[in-house]
């Protein structure tokens, strides 16, 4: 079992790079689905 958060740090660090294209395709603030704390 994973912990939900480390999960979606998992996530994000393996599609990084589709994020920041996203953010530069965008321009716009794309927020990351992600509940912090």
């Amino acid at each position: 079992m994973y912990n939900q958060q480390e999960v979606c740090l998992e996530t994000i660090a393996k599609n990084i790079r589709l994020f920041e294209f996203v953010r530069n395709t965008h321009k716009h603030h794309v927020s990351i689905t992600c509940d912090r704390g």
